[in-house]
This record gives structure tokens, sequence and C-alpha cells, in this order.
């Protein structure tokens, strides 16, 4: 009989924590994490482990992505080309 997956639940991450970690990551290269979760004095806790292989091979060229800022004036309606550009 096949095993059965495990399966855990975490509760209350701290997203802010997780993102920036997350896309720290991504920008230094990585493609795939492993993630883990474990219960720590009452505080569920995500680790994150990045294994050999788990890299870009190349060095992205973030050049290609122009960076412009976005003025938006409050109480303004967004046109869909200033939908476009936030995109």
């Amino acid at each position: 009989m096949p095993r059965k997956p495990k399966e855990f639940t975490l509760k209350k991450i701290e997203l802010n924590t997780l993102i920036q970690v997350l896309v720290g990551l991504y920008n230094s290269g990585v493609d795939y994490v492993d993630l883990s979760g474990s219960n720590q004095e009452g505080q569920d806790v995500v680790k994150v482990t990045v294994r050999e292989g788990y890299y870009q091979e190349e060095e992205p060229d973030y050049e290609q992505y122009e960076q412009e800022d976005i003025i938006i004036k409050p109480n303004t309606k967004l046109s869909d080309e200033d939908l476009n550009q936030l995109i």
C-alpha cells in the first residue's frame, strides 16, 4: 500500500520576513528552495533550505529591466496606461 504523503500546516507565518528571504534568495540567483516547518516555543517556524543545484547556471541580466518612478496623485483615477506601467 502506498504511503500517504506527510501534510502539515504552519500558522501565522510573518509574510514580510518570509517574502524578504525569498526575494533575497531569488535575487542571488536561487531558482528552487526546500521548505520545512516546525513549532518552536509555541510559534510555527518556516525553514528555507537551498541545496546544490538550486542556483541559476548563468547570471541573470538585470539591466534588461528598466526602472521608472510612477507618481500617483491622491484622489485620481488610474488609466489603463497607468496600470500597465505598474505591471
